[in-house]
Formats: structure tokens, sequence, C-alpha cells
């Protein structure tokens, strides 16, 4: 990335157009580690499987079964009419920590929020 910078501000001047300076190597270093998460870094330099080992995704202790759930939220990228409009819905599921089962989940038309975050505990089935 600095090599590129320094290449495109090379060429901005060989064109005679005034650009700032561009920040040193240490300079960029250090901006991308306060602006990047470890997880993030690591996606960076490996890929998506780095990444997902700095996720805290079902890091919870696993104790009894609904002991501890997760939530999370996906903005699904199917169109869906809904009274005569497209949108794209957000889906919101819970996932028990012990047994990793989904026993909730709620779909709205909408950014989630507290509606579908306590729909979704009670949409799932009876244990």
């Amino acid at each position: 990335m600095h090599r590129d910078l320094v290449a495109e501000a090379a060429r901005a001047r060989a064109e005679g157009n005034q650009v700032p300076d561009v920040p040193s190597l240490a300079t960029l270093h250090r901006a991308i580690r306060l602006d990047l998460n470890p997880g993030q870094r690591a996606a960076l330099a490996v890929g998506e499987p780095a990444r997902r080992r700095h996720d805290v995704h079902l890091w919870r202790p696993r104790l009894w079964r609904n002991a501890c759930r997760e939530a999370d939220h996906k903005h699904v990228s199917v169109e869906v009419l809904l009274d005569g409009e497209l949108v794209f819905p957000w889906v919101t599921w819970f996932i028990d920590c012990a047994t990793e089962v989904i026993p909730g989940a709620a779909i709205t038309p909408h950014q989630p929020s507290r509606d579908a975050i306590l729909a979704g505990p009670r949409c799932g089935s009876r244990w």
C-alpha cells in the first residue's frame, strides 16, 4: 500500500498537481495498528480463516442448555415484496452456547431493533 501511495503521488506530481506528502512507512504501520483490530489485520495478511480465529463466537463456557445465548443480525441480500414495496429483510437469530442450536430467530423488513431482539427467543421451539 505504501508503494502504491508513493507511486500515485509521483504520478500526480509529474502531471503538475499538488499533492500532500506521503506518510512514512512507520506512520502507515502505526495507523493500521491503531485503526484495525487484530482480526482485521489477520484477514489482510492471511485471509478470512485467520480472521475467524479472532472471533468471540461461541467462546463462552459450555455450561448447560439455555444458560447462555448469543445473538446476531444479518442483512439478507434477497429482495422480498412487502405491501407492494421491495425490501431487503434482516434476520436475527439466537444460538445456545452449550448445544450450538438455534432456538429462535426473527425476520424483520427493517433494521433490527428491540422488536426483533424480543421476538427472536419466543419464535424458537420449546425445549
